[in-house]
């Protein structure tokens, strides 16, 4: 295994230069690339309320970013965040997005925005958590995961909708 960190500071674009420069220093007998993308064997992601994951927003542009960007940054919150590109994170061998938890806020909490995701209810766009993902839902009995179940797969064309 092998851990890259980031460098500290508040400039987004700085931080996702610096990281996206890591990975890509990183020889392909470490990370395979296709199609000039990395090939990480998994990508593990929680997904929020609205359908967020990683820092990718509902109905924000760097859903339907393009640049071939492996790391992009997010000026959303301050300081901003950085986040691997949907790009990225699809070209995995494996993606596994794992759901759980509630709040006052949301008393249905993430199960409602999965719920959502698999019954094909949102667009990517609206719900970038709904691309071809493996999903590892919480039961209804004590958080206990349910097997892995492949989400609606959506194609590259869906993905700028």
């Amino acid at each position: 295994m092998r851990v890259i960190t980031m460098g500290g500071s508040a400039e987004g674009e700085a931080e996702a230069a610096h990281y996206e420069a890591e990975l890509r220093a990183l020889p392909e007998s470490t990370l395979p690339r296709s199609s000039g993308l990395p090939v990480f064997d998994l990508c593990l992601i929680g997904v929020g309320d609205d359908g967020h994951f990683e820092s990718l927003y509902p109905d924000r542009e760097e859903i339907a970013d393009a640049s071939g960007r492996w790391v992009l940054a997010v000026d959303m919150k301050s300081p901003p965040t950085i986040t691997l590109s949907p790009a990225a994170m699809m070209s995995s061998k494996k993606v596994l997005v794992a759901s759980a938890g509630v709040s006052e806020k949301y008393p249905m909490g993430k199960s409602e925005a999965m719920k959502k995701a698999i019954e094909g209810m949102e667009g990517p766009r609206a719900f970038p958590a709904s691309p071809q993902i493996y999903g590892m839902l919480p039961s209804r009995r004590g958080g206990r995961l349910l097997p892995e179940r492949r989400l609606p797969e959506l194609s590259a064309e869906a993905m700028r909708r």
